[in-house]
């Protein structure tokens, strides 16, 4: 019975060792004491990089192409339109400073750090004979989202990166079917301009034409203006002061609108935002050839910018949109559209000041007029006591 007992014991403990040694054969072994370590190649320069490849490892056709001409960054997969300047610079600075511990050497923790060669971000640097400086495969961010794991496409040593290259790329959460996508990279600020510089608008759609006029208030006519030489140093003003003016409606009617109202206009127009650029060589089917809607602004010295909206892209609801003197054409929002060319010359007009309505007297109640007898009645009494008074004292 005995020699029974501790044959079951035996057979329990080497069924227990063999499951032991399974596990651990299994276990992702982490490694948090190898401190950072440069995740760069020797000799390394951001000036090396003449073009970035981007793109999702499960669809390597459909790439972020990023092309360095002549100083300049190009987004070379959205038909070479230019690239966010300050972006550029940002992501190219995190690179530089690139480093990392590492985590593991296990390709078994691929799936759950989104880090695997299908999953992943493919991040490829080249230099200007188009050959692979490093090549990333970058996963999910860390847990303090300033950072992400990543590894080198040909090796299986996970690093937690010090920088989140993710966040730059623009695809986040656990959605690993998400491809890079070039609108991220473009410089989407397509037309700015100083509006205090706007002294015209001029607003063309179908229906016909709006002008708006700026006028200066107080400012000296030509013979009145002083000579800035003779005037004495206590005379010159330290900061000019900001110019008053108002805004005048000429056409198709003459009024004064509401300054708010006019100011919108000339906001909208000097400060253009896209949605995302397109191909150039056919503007005409986007309406740009002979545009139903375009806007002139004449700035303060004498020169004039040209503003042309197209047809709307029915899918979006954008418009598309160029400059007369460039070839770059973008798609911009609705509400930048109807802000423009959906007010009327009504909506310009002043709101009519309603006339105030003084509100009617009170009519006095039994009671008010029993108060005011009281109070006359005790003032007469306190008049003719002071009287007796004086009297008694002479």
């Amino acid at each position: 019975m005995k020699k029974n007992t501790i044959l079951i014991l035996l057979i329990i403990l080497v069924l227990l060792i063999i499951i032991h040694l399974v596990v651990q054969q299994k276990k992702v072994v982490y490694d948090l004491t190898g401190g950072f370590v440069s995740l760069l190649p020797k000799d390394f320069k951001t000036d090396d990089i003449a073009k970035i490849e981007i793109y999702r490892g499960s669809k390597p056709n459909e790439k972020v192409v990023l092309k360095n001409e002549l100083g300049e960054w190009k987004v070379a997969s959205a038909y070479s339109y230019k690239a966010n300047k300050d972006k550029m610079d940002r992501f190219l600075n995190d690179i530089k400073g690139l480093e990392g511990e590492q985590r593991t050497s296990s390709d078994k923790v691929f799936d759950e750090f989104q880090i695997s060669d299908e999953k992943g971000i493919h991040l490829v640097l080249l230099n200007k004979d188009d050959k692979p400086i490093v090549h990333y495969v970058l996963g999910k961010s860390g847990p303090s989202y300033s950072d992400c794991f990543l590894r080198y496409n040909d090796k299986k040593d996970v690093y937690l990166a010090n920088k989140n290259l993710v966040s730059h790329i623009g695809v986040y959460g656990e959605d690993v079917t998400k491809v890079p996508e070039n609108k991220t990279w473009l410089d989407l600020n397509i037309f700015k301009i100083d509006r205090e510089k706007v002294v015209m608008v001029t607003v063309h759609k179908p229906e016909g034409e709006m002008v708006l006029e700026k006028e200066f208030i107080g400012e000296a006519k030509e013979g009145e203006k002083k000579n800035e030489l003779s005037l004495k140093p206590e005379e010159k003003e330290e900061t000019p002061k900001p110019k008053e003016y108002k805004w005048l409606l000429t056409k198709p009617e003459k009024f004064e609108p509401d300054k708010n109202k006019a100011e919108q206009i000339a906001s909208s127009l000097s400060n253009i935002y896209a949605t995302d650029a397109v191909q150039r060589d056919n503007p005409e089917s986007y309406g740009l050839k002979d545009p139903q809607y375009y806007a002139i602004l004449k700035l303060n010295d004498d020169t004039e910018k040209k503003l042309l909206f197209g047809i709307k892209k029915e899918d979006t609801g954008d418009y598309f949109f160029k400059l007369s003197d460039s070839n770059d054409i973008y798609l911009v929002r609705s509400n930048t559209f109807d802000n423009i060319f959906k007010k009327e010359i009504k909506d310009l007009k002043p709101e009519e000041k309603k006339p105030e309505v003084k509100k009617p007297e009170a009519t006095p109640t039994n009671k008010d007029v029993k108060k005011s007898i009281e109070k006359q009645e005790k003032v007469k009494a306190d008049t003719k006591k002071t009287t007796t008074e004086k009297k008694d004292r002479s």
